[in-house]
C-alpha cells in the first residue's frame, strides 16, 4: 500500500510540474533599419493545437505599413489592434473565427520608429476554449527605450549644460 500511495503522490507532483498549457506557440523575429524607421518581421507557429488570437508585447501600439499573411498569402481574415490595458502590446486575431494551427504559419510585417528590445512577450489563446499558449519572453519587439547611442547623446548634452551652468555662475559671482 506505501508503494502505490509513493508512486501515485510522485506522479500528482511530476503533473503539478508540468505545464498547463498544450499548444505551445514559437515565433522569429527580426528588425532591419530602413533610413529613420524599422521594419520588423514576424513569423508565428503553432503546435500542439490551434489559436485565433496573438498578443506580442510592443511600446509601439500604431505601427505603420502593417501586412499579415496566413501560410505566405496575404489575407483579410486576420487583423490587428493596438492595446494599452494592463500594458502596451498588438493582438493579431482572426476576422472570420478560422484558427492557425499546427500546419500554418502567420506572418506580420510592420514598420515603426521605435527601436528594437529583446524585453517583450507573446503568447496565443484560443478563444473558442480559453486556452493559452505557453508565453514567450525575451521577443523582440518596439520599444520606447532609447537607443544606446542616443541615451549617450542625451548624457552628453545634460553633462555640457551643468557644466555650462557651472562656468556661468562662477563667471556671474566675480
Amino acid at each position: 500500500m506505501k508503494t502505490k500511495l509513493s508512486v501515485l503522490s510522485g506522479l500528482m507532483a511530476l503533473l503539478c510540474a508540468m505545464p498547463a498549457w498544450s499548444t505551445t506557440l514559437a515565433v522569429s523575429a527580426s528588425a532591419t533599419r530602413v533610413g529613420s524607421l524599422y521594419d520588423y518581421t514576424y513569423t508565428f507557429t503553432v503546435s500542439g493545437g490551434s489559436i485565433d488570437n496573438i498578443y506580442l508585447g510592443s511600446d509601439d501600439l500604431s505601427p505603420t505599413s502593417l501586412l499579415i499573411k496566413l501560410d505566405g498569402t496575404t489575407t483579410s481574415n486576420w487583423s490587428w489592434l493596438g492595446n494599452d490595458t494592463p500594458q502596451n502590446y498588438l493582438q493579431f486575431f482572426s476576422t472570420n473565427g478560422s484558427t492557425l494551427g499546427s500546419t500554418d504559419t502567420l506572418g506580420v510585417t510592420f514598420a515603426s520608429a521605435f527601436g528594437p528590445a529583446s524585453s517583450h512577450f507573446a503568447v496565443g489563446l484560443n478563444s473558442g476554449t480559453g486556452a493559452t499558449t505557453n508565453e514567450l519572453t525575451g521577443v523582440l519587439a518596439p520599444t520606447a527605450a532609447p537607443e544606446p547611442a542616443s541615451l549617450g547623446l542625451l548624457l552628453s548634452a545634460g553633462i555640457s549644460a551643468v557644466t555650462g551652468m557651472g562656468i556661468w555662475k562662477r563667471r556671474r559671482a566675480a
